[in-house]
Protein backbone atom coordinates (compact mmCIF):
# COMPACT_ATOMS: atom_id res chain seq x y z
CA UNK A 1 0.00 0.00 0.00
CA UNK A 2 1.19 3.56 -0.52
CA UNK A 3 3.04 4.81 2.55
CA UNK A 4 0.91 7.98 2.68
CA UNK A 5 -2.39 6.08 2.77
CA UNK A 6 -4.26 4.91 5.85
CA UNK A 7 -6.17 1.63 6.08
CA UNK A 8 -9.63 2.41 7.47
CA UNK A 9 -11.61 -0.83 7.00
CA UNK A 10 -11.11 -4.48 6.05
CA UNK A 11 -13.28 -7.41 5.05
CA UNK A 12 -12.60 -10.88 3.70
CA UNK A 13 -15.26 -12.18 1.33
CA UNK A 14 -16.28 -15.83 0.97
CA UNK A 15 -14.17 -16.15 -2.20
CA UNK A 16 -10.97 -15.33 -0.32
CA UNK A 17 -10.59 -11.72 -1.50
CA UNK A 18 -9.32 -9.18 1.02
CA UNK A 19 -11.03 -5.80 0.58
CA UNK A 20 -9.02 -2.89 1.97
CA UNK A 21 -10.69 0.50 2.40
CA UNK A 22 -8.34 3.46 2.59
CA UNK A 23 -8.30 7.24 2.45
CA UNK A 24 -7.97 7.05 -1.34
CA UNK A 25 -10.44 4.29 -2.20
CA UNK A 26 -10.51 0.49 -2.26
CA UNK A 27 -7.97 -2.18 -3.10
CA UNK A 28 -8.91 -5.84 -3.44
CA UNK A 29 -6.44 -8.69 -3.14
CA UNK A 30 -6.90 -12.34 -4.09
CA UNK A 31 -5.46 -14.37 -1.22
CA UNK A 32 -4.26 -17.96 -1.50
CA UNK A 33 -1.82 -20.16 0.39
CA UNK A 34 1.25 -18.82 -1.38
CA UNK A 35 0.68 -15.16 -2.26
CA UNK A 36 -1.63 -12.18 -2.58
CA UNK A 37 -2.36 -10.55 -5.93
CA UNK A 38 -4.45 -7.47 -6.79
CA UNK A 39 -7.84 -8.26 -8.32
CA UNK A 40 -7.76 -6.45 -11.68
CA UNK A 41 -11.57 -6.46 -12.05
CA UNK A 42 -11.89 -3.83 -9.33
CA UNK A 43 -10.09 -1.23 -11.45
CA UNK A 44 -12.61 -1.83 -14.24
CA UNK A 45 -15.53 -1.02 -11.91
CA UNK A 46 -14.41 2.63 -11.60
CA UNK A 47 -15.29 2.94 -7.92
CA UNK A 48 -14.85 6.33 -6.25
CA UNK A 49 -11.36 7.29 -5.16
CA UNK A 50 -12.61 8.87 -1.97
CA UNK A 51 -12.30 7.96 1.70
CA UNK A 52 -13.78 4.62 2.73
CA UNK A 53 -15.58 4.64 6.06
CA UNK A 54 -16.77 1.03 6.22
CA UNK A 55 -16.69 -2.28 4.36
CA UNK A 56 -18.91 -5.26 5.10
CA UNK A 57 -19.44 -8.66 3.44
CA UNK A 58 -23.03 -9.92 3.68
CA UNK A 59 -24.24 -13.53 3.70
CA UNK A 60 -24.76 -13.45 -0.10
CA UNK A 61 -21.05 -12.58 -0.54
CA UNK A 62 -21.83 -9.05 -1.67
CA UNK A 63 -19.51 -6.35 -0.37
CA UNK A 64 -20.98 -3.08 0.87
CA UNK A 65 -18.67 -0.05 0.84
CA UNK A 66 -19.49 3.25 2.51
CA UNK A 67 -17.58 6.12 0.92
CA UNK A 68 -17.21 9.67 2.20
CA UNK A 69 -18.75 12.75 0.67
CA UNK A 70 -21.53 12.38 -1.86
CA UNK A 71 -20.34 8.95 -3.05
CA UNK A 72 -22.72 7.19 -0.62
CA UNK A 73 -23.01 3.41 -0.44
CA UNK A 74 -21.99 0.82 -3.05
CA UNK A 75 -22.96 -2.86 -3.15
CA UNK A 76 -20.61 -5.03 -5.21
CA UNK A 77 -21.12 -8.66 -6.09
CA UNK A 78 -18.07 -9.93 -8.01
CA UNK A 79 -19.41 -13.48 -8.14
CA UNK A 80 -22.31 -12.27 -10.30
CA UNK A 81 -20.50 -10.66 -13.22
CA UNK A 82 -19.24 -7.70 -11.18
CA UNK A 83 -22.63 -6.26 -10.33
CA UNK A 84 -22.39 -2.79 -8.77
CA UNK A 85 -25.32 -0.96 -7.19
CA UNK A 86 -25.10 2.55 -5.81
CA UNK A 87 -27.36 4.03 -3.15
CA UNK A 88 -27.05 7.82 -2.95
CA UNK A 89 -28.54 9.83 -0.16
CA UNK A 90 -30.57 12.86 -1.06
CA UNK A 91 -30.42 15.92 1.16
CA UNK A 92 -33.41 18.05 1.78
Amino acid sequence: FPSHDTVRALTLDQSGRLWVGMQTGVQVWKINEHEAQPDARIQQLQLPRSRVYTIFTDEQNAVWIGFGGSEALHRIHLDKQALVETCKLQHG
